[in-house]
């Protein structure tokens, strides 16, 4: 290999737009619940709405040439950024009563699970050796 005989240290910059769609989150379990008179099995649905967040953000690094394919660097990376998730959460929670004869019995529940604001990430880093071939 040869060493490189060009620009040995090369930085840049720039700025980013960013755009996150989130999907709604759907989670099901079962659950056992126990008390003093009655043993009851769960089977829960629940359905919370999802949401964007979006915003700007800016990068810099460099990169330095060890020889003329070879090279690493590093970067940092930080973004501003709106976001708004959730709603109008819904649970549905069937209960099968085992030890008695009673049938089952579903209730159903909503309730907020929403937030939006504004945030500044951390400041990412990375580092990356390069190979060009």
């Amino acid at each position: 290999m040869d060493f490189y005989e060009g620009k040995k240290i090369e930085s840049y910059c720039g700025l980013i737009g960013t755009y996150v769609n989130y999907k709604s989150f759907h989670r099901h379990w079962y659950a056992e619940y126990k008390d003093q008179t009655a043993n009851y099995w769960g089977d829960v649905i629940e359905m919370t709405p999802g949401g964007f967040a979006t915003g700007m953000g800016a990068f810099a690094g460099f990169n330095i040439y060890l020889y003329k394919r070879v090279a690493f660097g590093a970067e940092l990376s930080s973004s501003a950024l709106y976001y708004k998730l959730g709603g109008v959460a819904t649970m549905e929670d069937t209960q099968f009563n085992i030890s008695g004869p009673n049938p089952a019995i579903t209730y159903y529940t909503t309730y907020s699970n929403s937030y939006k604001g504004f945030k500044i990430s951390k400041i990412i880093s990375s580092f990356n050796i390069s190979f060009w071939i």
